[in-house]
This record gives structure tokens, C-alpha cells and sequence, in this order.
């Protein structure tokens, strides 16, 4: 385990979380949500949910219905990139969004594996100002994060 960093597991699921942020329970083994902790000037609570599903799509697929969801967004909303997600064991993909919420323009990268039974999505979100502050997290997370099938 990295030091500043929690184990998270489930009987599907294996990643890292930040030592300092909290862990939301869940009756669902398929779910993880994780969020930074609510400070003082907090506008919009950065966070990560992580869902684990059994389906057959393909990663372009997967890119696609990301795109088409964060269209159909209540308001405002705006696709900035469809991308391929690279990582030593697979690629998948890597789609970042802007959506207004809660009074606040809201950031999101939702990154995507398809393994042929299952679909990993990683949806991580913060203000859009704090987008330098925490992509580089959002990114660590997403990518030691495993399907224990996988593994």
C-alpha cells in the first residue's frame, strides 16, 4: 500500500483511495463511491464512483453511451473528449465532460474497461476550477483500479 493511501476491496473490486477521504457505504459489492471531505469554502465535493457491471459492450460502446449520457444531462452540458484509455493490461476509454450542477460548473472524467463480461466506469468529478488539483488523483485512482477478474 502507497503511504497517504487506504486499501478499498470488494469481493469484485481492488483499488487505493486518498487516506484522507471518505469511504460511502454500500449494500452493493458492484459500487464504490469515495469523496473529499467537506472543508470550509467547498462548492462542489469532489468525488469518485466506481461501478462495476455485468454486460458485453465494447469499449467503443462504452465511449459512446458516456458521450450520449453526458448530452442528455439536465441543462447545460458539454463533451470536451472521447479518448482511448491506454493502460499495460488494456485499453479502454476516457471520456471528459463539463455539466452545470449544483450552482457550480462541474468536471468530470469517466474512464471505461469492457472485458467481455463485465464493464469497469470510473466517474470522477470536481468544480471545474479545481480540475488542476485534482486530475492527477483522479487519474491514480482510476488507473490501480482492478477487476479482481482481471487480476
Amino acid at each position: 500500500m502507497t503511504e497517504g493511501w487506504l486499501p478499498v476491496e470488494t469481493s469484485m473490486l481492488e483499488l487505493e483511495m486518498p487516506a484522507t477521504w471518505e469511504r460511502f457505504p454500500s449494500d452493493d459489492d458492484r459500487v464504490i463511491a469515495i469523496a473529499k471531505p467537506i472543508e470550509r469554502y467547498t462548492v462542489f465535493r469532489a468525488n469518485v464512483v466506481i461501478v462495476v457491471r455485468d454486460s458485453t459492450e465494447t469499449v467503443e460502446q462504452l465511449g459512446a453511451r458516456s458521450v450520449a449520457e453526458a448530452l442528455a444531462l439536465p441543462g447545460w452540458s458539454h463533451v470536451c473528449s472521447d479518448l482511448a484509455w491506454t493502460r499495460p493490461d488494456f485499453t479502454g476509454r476516457v471520456v471528459h465532460f463539463l455539466y452545470a450542477g449544483e450552482g457550480t460548473c462541474v468536471a468530470v472524467a469517466r474512464s471505461a474497461i469492457a472485458t467481455g463480461t463485465h464493464v469497469l466506469e470510473i466517474t470522477a468529478s470536481c468544480n471545474v476550477v479545481d480540475v488542476l488539483e485534482f486530475e492527477d488523483l483522479f487519474t491514480v485512482i482510476a488507473s490501480g483500479t482492478r477487476l479482481k477478474e482481471m487480476a
